[in-house]
C-alpha cells in the first residue's frame, strides 16, 4: 500500500474528519513530518483529500541555532505548499526526564493548536521503526500489556473536559527506509536532528547500539518481531480493558458522607473504590480498573502510575486496615479507611471533626 493509500485511509474512517475540516499536521522539519507534509499537500492539491491542513511546529529552545534552521524549513515548506502553520516555543531547561517533559510540551502544544484552528484531528508521522523502538524499549522496562502494545495507530487523546483530539499515525507500518526513500525521489528537504544520533539518551542508545546488536546476534528481522508483539498486546490490552469497565461499574462508589465531609474536596474532584468489592477482583484486573479509574478522575493528561506500580497500588488497596492521605505520584493522591479508597488529582487534606483544625 502506497503512503498516499494508507493516509486516506486513517482519515477516511467513520470517525475521521468531514470535508473542509481543519486537520493539524505535527510538523517537526525531520524527514518522516516533512514527507507527511508534502503527501497531504498532494493529495489536497489534486481533490483527494477534503481537508484543510494545518501545519503545527514547535521550538522546543533546546538546541540553539540547530532548531532556529529547523522552523525556518518548515516555514519556507509552508509558504511554498500553501499550507497554513501555527508555531510556538517552549523554555524546556536541562535535567532529568528532559525527553518525557518535551514530549508533555508537545502534547499540550498540540492541543492549544486544535483548539485556535478548531481541528479534531491530529497526524504524526510516526513509522515502524519508531514502532519498534518503543516496544522494545517498553519491554526492558517491564511493561504490561498497555506500555507493550506500543503506539496506537488511532488514540484519543484528551485535552479538556467533554474535548478530546483523535490521533492518528498512518505510517506505523511503513519503515523507515521506505519513507527516506521516498524523501529522496521527490527532493523533499528536511533536517536531521544531531542528538538523534547521540547514544547519551536512553532512545539513542535503543536505535544506535542495542537494535543493532539484536539484529546481527539474535533476529535480523527484530522490527517485524517488535511489530507483531506490539500488536498482539495491543489485543491484549483492548480485552482487559472491555474486562475492566464492566467490573469498574462494581467497584466505584459515591463517597460515603462521612469520608466526604472530612476530605476538603467537592464530590466530582475524587474518585471513591469499594475496597471490598476491588478485593474480589482477579489480580489482572485490579490494575486495569484502578488505570480506568484515574483516568475517570481527569480526562487532561492523567499521570497514570504505570504497570509495575500499579500493580502495588492494587496490592495496597487490597490489603487490611486504612492510611492517611499519601502522594501515590506527581498528580495523584489517596486516601483509605477500612472499606473505601479515595483517590484525588490534588492533595488530600483531612480535617479534625473535634478541633477543626487541618491535619496534613
Amino acid at each position: 500500500m502506497t503512503l498516499e493509500n494508507r493516509l486516506l485511509r486513517a482519515l477516511g474512517g467513520a470517525d475521521g474528519p468531514p470535508p473542509g475540516a481543519a486537520v493539524l499536521l505535527a510538523v517537526s522539519g525531520g524527514i518522516d513530518s516533512m514527507t507527511l507534509l508534502e503527501v497531504t499537500a498532494e493529495l489536497v492539491r489534486r481533490g483527494r483529500l477534503e481537508i484543510r491542513p494545518v501545519a503545527a511546529h514547535l521550538h522546543h529552545g533546546i538546541r540553539g541555532q540547530d532548531a532556529d534552521e529547523d522552523q525556518r524549513l518548515v516555514e519556507a515548506a509552508c509558504r511554498r505548499l500553501g499550507i497554513a502553520l501555527h508555531t510556538d516555543r517552549v523554555e524546556i531547561p536541562p535535567g532529568p526526564s528532559l525527553e518525557d517533559r518535551a514530549r508533555r510540551a508537545r502534547r499540550r502544544f498540540l492541543a492549544d493548536t486544535a483548539r485556535r484552528f478548531s481541528a479534531r484531528h491530529v497526524l504524526l508521522a510516526h513509522q515502524a521503526d519508531d514502532q519498534a523502538e518503543t516496544v522494545l524499549d517498553r519491554v526492558l522496562a517491564g511493561a504490561g500489556p498497555e506500555g507493550l502494545a506500543g503506539m496506537r495507530p488511532r488514540a484519543v487523546l484528551p485535552v479538556d473536559r467533554g474535548e478530546s483530539l483523535v490521533v492518528l499515525r498512518p505510517w506505523l507500518e511503513v519503515p523507515r527506509s521506505a519513507i527516506a526513500h521516498r524523501a529522496a525521489a521527490q527532493g523533499i528537504a528536511f533536517r536531521e536532528d544531531r542528538t538523534n544520533r547521540e547514544t547519551r539518551w536512553r532512545r539513542g542508545r535503543l536505535r544506535h547500539a542495542v537494535m543493532p546488536y539484536l539484529r546481527e546476534a539474535v533476529n535480523p528481522a527484530l522490527t517485524a518481531a517488535m511489530l507483531r508483539l506490539g500488536s498482539v498486546m495491543r489485543g491484549t490490552a483492548e480485552l482487559l480493558e472491555a474486562a475492566a469497565k464492566d467490573a469498574l461499574v462494581g467497584v466505584v462508589r459515591t463517597p460515603p458522607p462521612a469520608l466526604a465531609w472530612l476530605v476538603d474536596r467537592h464530590p466530582e474532584e475524587v474518585v471513591a473504590l469499594d475496597r471490598r468489592a476491588f478485593r474480589a477482583l482477579a489480580a489482572p484486573l485490579q490494575g486495569a480498573v484502578l488505570r480506568l479509574a484515574m483516568r475517570q478522575l481527569d480526562r487532561v493528561q492523567p499521570p497514570v502510575p504505570g504497570h509495575r506500580a500499579l500493580g502495588d497500588l492494587a496490592r495496597r488497596l487490597a490489603g487490611g486496615g486504612g492510611t492517611g492521605p499519601w502522594r501515590v505520584r506527581r498528580g495523584l493522591h489517596a486516601v483509605m479507611d477500612g472499606a473505601t479508597a479515595l483517590f484525588a488529582r490534588r492533595p488530600l487534606v483531612l480535617r479534625d471533626t473535634r478541633a477543626h483544625a487541618v491535619i496534613a
